[in-house]
């Protein structure tokens, strides 16, 4: 989106580049409006989500704990519905591999590697518990057996959970691959095994407060280093992968594509009620069909003038569109780490277009500003981004009251108040940004501390050239300076359409005001109707 500030610069009520010389009613007016058609009137076409656009490991596992996170694409949530069964055996089973061949798991394999060090030493058969302080045995299968020393292989994340992650089923992840994974499993004793069933260890700790403190940080910290292992290998999976990929570049697409219209739209809009509105002031009665006659006139004439500015529109298209591709991808991106709301997805897609606009005034600086305009320049577009923001949090926090409830005008009231507290705001920072001493004097501390000697230095020296110049011409200095004003003048009103009368009065009031000598004597037509005079030039 465009920046209110960016919007304006270009109309005769505001330029925010130069100094405010209209009046901040005109100019709250312009920036009221421009707000309540594009920032909020025409949000309607955008639909912002909570978690954003698309779908993220972080976001679908939130979804039986967040009762407003929903999958964001159909298929990825009927893939979660339609998944296989499974059975606890399966996951331990030999498998059929690439090749066609049945392969074991790693839980097989692991404990075949027991098996084989039993046979080469059986003196000295134990393994470490990896939740208990004590060496574990391999006792066979005699029902005397002790189960607290017998030594059991655990899945650290209960295969069960691993079925049920909605972040393994959207990374296509097999599930046996991630069960299996060395990473997930340790040994442990029969007992503890047994009982902890299908609970995660965090589960199987809040039950039994009475385990000793050691163990439970070794329960949490096998946990804790699966759990990393486990969330790499599907963060790497899926965020490789060609579905994310294309589910990523389709709502930055589409994102772009509502953005760059809801801003061609409210320009277009904005151009017709301005039209209106000066319509409607030349009306002298009270007639309505006059209103009615003044409203369609205002329609033609607005939106004429928004086609003659087609090139404008296809300026604020793109730049809506670069801007709401961005913000959706930085979305998106966020939304891999944490949850972002709905009225946080709408931030940022209002401010990081003011941050898009700073940045190429900084970097690019199109315009070629000095630095002290430039800064204030980019003042005034982070000001309209935190004057959009405090909009959106008024319009939230109306909202909770109840307010947007009232049927009808609830939700007119709290988008006008919204808009209200923008325009408000934006008016106000760019007038201090413009007058305010404090911030001027500011700037020209800056502007002298990185380029004020350099600057001054050649200052100086086009006085000191522009005088010498006047000198060695034995001129006025003053004097040139007046009379460039006098010629400036005259070179504007000789472009204008003149008529002969119109242009001879200017010409003789030039003569006189620049103290030229005329060419002739007396009357200009007596003069040259005698063949004897001739015109001299001094």
């Amino acid at each position: 989106m465009q920046t209110l500030v960016a919007r304006l610069e270009e109309t005769s009520e505001f330029n925010p580049y130069k100094d405010t010389k209209t009046g901040l009613l005109e100019q709250l007016e312009r920036v009221t409006v421009e707000s309540l058609i594009t920032s909020f009137g025409l949000d309607m076409f955008i639909t912002d989500r909570h978690g954003g656009d698309v779908d993220t490991i972080h976001n679908v596992r939130q979804i039986d704990i967040d009762p407003l996170m929903t999958y964001k694409s159909a298929d990825n949530q009927s893939d979660y519905n339609n998944r296989p069964s499974y059975s606890h055996s399966d996951v331990e089973r030999p498998f059929t591999g690439a090749n066609g061949q049945l392969e074991k798991t790693n839980y097989q394999t692991i404990k075949s590697e027991a098996r084989i060090a039993y046979h080469q030493d059986p003196m000295n058969n134990t393994v470490n518990d990896a939740y208990q302080d004590r060496k574990l045995h391999f006792f066979g299968k005699s029902k005397n057996r002790p189960t607290d020393k017998q030594a059991h292989l655990d899945h650290v994340i209960a295969v069960k959970e691993i079925y049920d992650d909605r972040g393994r089923v959207l990374a296509n992840a097999d599930l046996r691959e991630m069960a299996d994974a060395r990473t997930n499993l340790q040994w442990t004793n029969e007992h503890l095994n047994t009982s902890m069933g299908k609970k995660t260890i965090q589960q199987y700790i809040n039950e039994h407060p009475e385990l000793p403190e050691a163990d439970k940080q070794r329960m949490l910290e096998a946990d804790r280093k699966a759990r990393i292992a486990y969330d790499r290998t599907l963060e790497n999976k899926y965020y490789a992968s060609k579905k994310f990929k294309t589910d990523l570049a389709k709502a930055a697409g589409m994102a772009g594509l509502q953005m760059g219209a809801r801003q061609a739209i409210g320009f277009v809009f904005t151009e017709i009620w301005f039209s209106i509105k000066e319509e409607i002031k030349k009306i002298n009665s009270s007639y309505f069909g006059d209103y009615l006659s003044a409203i369609c006139n205002g329609l033609k004439k607005g939106y004429a003038i928004a086609k003659s500015k087609y090139k404008e529109i296809i300026k604020r298209f793109l730049q809506g569109g670069i801007s709401g591709v961005i913000s959706n991808v930085i979305t998106s991106l966020c939304n891999i780490f944490l949850t972002t709301s709905k009225n946080a997805v709408k931030i940022l897609r209002q401010v990081f277009p003011s941050i898009i606009e700073a940045g190429k005034i900084i970097f690019i600086n199109p315009n070629n500003y000095c630095f002290k305009d430039r800064m204030k320049a980019v003042l005034k577009v982070l000001a309209t981004g935190a004057s959009l923001v405090a909009g959106i949090l008024i319009n939230e926090a109306l909202a909770t009251t109840g307010l947007a409830e009232i049927p009808i005008i609830g939700e007119i009231v709290t988008d006008f108040c919204s808009a209200f507290v923008t325009g408000i705001l934006t008016c106000t920072f760019v007038y201090i940004i413009d007058h305010s001493k404090i911030v001027n004097d500011l700037l020209n501390v800056i502007d002298n501390l990185l380029l004020g000697d350099v600057v001054n230095y050649y200052k100086e020296q086009a006085i000191y050239w522009e005088e010498y110049a006047a000198k060695l011409l034995a001129l006025d200095l003053d004097k040139l300076k007046k009379d460039i004003v006098k010629i400036n003048r005259l070179a504007n009103d000789l472009t204008e359409d003149l008529s002969t009368l119109q242009l001879h009065i200017i010409l003789s009031r030039a003569y006189t005001e620049l103290g030229i000598q005329k060419p002739w004597a007396g009357d200009f037509n007596s003069f040259m109707g005698n063949r004897s005079n001739h015109l001299v030039f001094d």
